[in-house]
């Protein structure tokens, strides 16, 4: 089974089955399935890997959204046409990198490494880590990025902002670049 749109990288593959979208981003998926499990979580792991989730539109069929890069937000919210606001702070540590388990495709064993937030190597004595177990990824270099990105996005999104907006909402595709400026924020 294999599906992609064109021109985005969120692919699912079953034995093997690839294309070149997602070659050209290192993201392959090699898995034995031994266990009963529901179809959609095991497509719901596949898509995560690819930055991309499973979601039911308004007609109530199931629609890939993918987390993609876009130069231009689709809205700027305001405090005149924010409904409420809220605003909250992790309280977690700060993790310097990720302890990332994963399954080699060259040797079907199970590997580990540590991807650093700095690029360096892992302290024991300094350092704060978690871990990242990554099931279907079979490329190191897959595994990598997929444990940047984790690693990015605790230090890029400290806190957590929601803002109600009335029915204009409704028509902001899922996964959009949107806008806050509120006085509550030190930056827009």
């Amino acid at each position: 089974m294999s599906l992609c749109k064109v021109g985005n990288v969120a692919c699912l593959f079953f034995c093997r089955t690839s294309t070149s979208a997602c070659e050209d981003n290192d993201f392959y998926c090699d898995a034995i399935l031994t266990q009963s499990e529901k179809k959609l979580d095991i497509i719901e792991k596949i898509l995560s890997l690819c930055n991309a989730s499973l979601i039911r539109n308004q007609e109530g069929l199931l629609e890939v959204l993918i987390d993609k890069e876009e130069e231009n937000p689709v809205a700027l919210l305001n405090a005149e046409n924010i409904v409420s606001f809220s605003f909250s702070k992790s309280l977690q540590k700060k993790t310097d990198g990720t302890k990332v388990t994963y399954t080699n495709r060259n040797s079907w064993s199970i590997d580990t490494f540590y991807s650093m937030l700095d690029g360096g190597s892992y302290d024991y004595t300094s350092d704060i880590v978690d871990t990242l177990a990554l099931d279907y990824v079979t490329e190191y270099e897959h595994a990598y990025k997929m444990a940047q990105r984790k690693l990015r996005q605790r230090q890029l999104q400290p806190r957590e902002v929601k803002a109600d907006v009335g029915s204009e909402g409704d028509y902001y595709p899922l996964y959009s670049t949107i806008l806050l400026q509120l006085p509550h924020l030190l930056q827009g």
